[in-house]
């Protein structure tokens, strides 16, 4: 039951961000928009950002948490544990309107490999939950045609980590989590 009220809440487009425990981001939320201050971040190549600049993004931690896609893993779970078609079509919706704002390599969230990990990580999860390849959101033409998008996206956000390891300031610490996300991309 608690996993259906938090997919609910999500889908009533209400994400729990930080401290922020219900924030309204709408459904399918502005991914590019960071819900603390409500700041805007700039449609350019995402490596050209200096996404530590908040009068540029806003604050970083609170625009990048939501597009972890943690919210995704609820929803596949609420799916597999009722079935409930809304589910899983959430999922896809969220996941579309992700792949429209956030096009490769543009925007904020093409800017650290770490957040590139932990998303993937978390699809891995929302994958698996919602059937893998049998899917019943992959099935038709359209459905065949999401999967395909997803699978793109999965392998862009691969060759983007593999292209830009962390160096520097937490290196060590990002460095595990970019290989990890790696790891989890070519097993699933």
């Amino acid at each position: 039951d608690a996993i259906v009220r938090a997919a609910d809440e999500i889908l009533a487009g209400r994400f729990p961000v930080f401290a922020m425990p219900a924030a309204e981001l709408g459904f399918p939320p502005q991914w590019n928009r960071d819900p603390k201050t409500g700041k805007q971040a700039p449609l350019r190549f995402g490596k050209t950002l200096n996404y530590r600049d908040e009068s540029i993004v806003g604050d970083i931690k609170y625009l990048w948490e939501p597009s972890r896609h943690a919210h995704l893993v609820t929803l596949a779970q609420a799916w597999h544990l009722s079935h409930d078609d809304q589910y899983a079509q959430g999922c896809r919706q969220l996941l579309e309107s992700w792949f429209d704002q956030c096009p490769y390599p543009s925007r904020v969230h093409w800017t650290s490999s770490l957040e590139h990990s932990i998303r993937i990580v978390n699809w891995s999860f929302a994958w698996h939950l919602l059937g893998g390849d049998s899917a019943t959101i992959f099935q038709g033409t359209t459905g065949e045609a999401f999967k395909q998008r997803w699978l793109t996206s999965v392998y862009q956000h691969c060759h983007f980590i593999a292209g830009h390891f962390s160096r520097y300031s937490s290196a060590n610490n990002h460095l595990l989590g970019e290989l990890a996300g790696l790891f989890v991309a070519s097993v699933t």
